[in-house]
């Protein structure tokens, strides 16, 4: 949704384009699947050269194979529907000084509202990101996302940082917004 809220001083507010959050979500889940199978990989490489040089593990690992298909499912299926909520909630604020990431605790779902008062407190992790123009440091534009990055980035909880995914509604008019930016930051 695009609006316009003023001449002079333009706000524009963006959400994700309600036809493609199905496909931010799983583009998010895939990426987490992939971490997850990577590592259990290496983990499954590493056992089966320690414990038995030499030898197959797969007599051992045989009766597991089911219910690690059904672990990995449940993971998939419930972490596919909190990144669907977390995404219906997202809008995007963008004006000449300013860029926002807002998400709307109202409409977050019980288990999202839990997670993000636990990290709030536990790691200090913000859903709402607030960036001054003249604190970004970087942008990143590509054909999936933007992602605006402030002086105060932490990549260890994410604040400080705006991602903005190509399947919110006007992407290309964002990503011709952020390339004037990005010129005026070189200068």
């Amino acid at each position: 949704m695009y609006r316009d809220l003023g001449y002079f001083f333009k706000t524009m507010i963006y959400q994700l384009d309600q036809n493609k959050i199905y496909l931010a979500a799983a583009k998010k889940v895939g990426f987490v699947l992939l971490l997850i199978l990577g590592v259990l990989t290496l983990i499954l490489f590493i056992l089966s050269q320690n414990l038995n040089p030499g030898k197959s593990i797969m007599p051992i690992l045989l009766p597991a194979i089911p219910k690690f298909i059904m672990i990995i499912s449940f993971i998939v299926i419930v972490l596919f529907y909190r990144f669907y909520n977390y995404y219906k909630a997202m809008s995007f604020e963008v004006t000449s000084y300013h860029v926002a990431q807002l998400v709307s605790s109202d409409k977050l779902n019980v288990v999202n509202q839990i997670a993000a008062a636990r990290n709030q407190s536990r790691y200090g992790s913000q859903h709402n990101h607030f960036i001054p123009i003249s604190n970004i440091t970087s942008i990143h534009i590509s054909n999936q996302r933007i992602k605006i990055k402030s002086k105060n980035y932490n990549a260890w909880n994410g604040n400080g940082a705006v991602t903005i995914p190509a399947e919110t509604e006007g992407y290309e008019q964002l990503t011709a917004h952020f390339e004037h930016v990005k010129k005026q930051l070189i200068r």
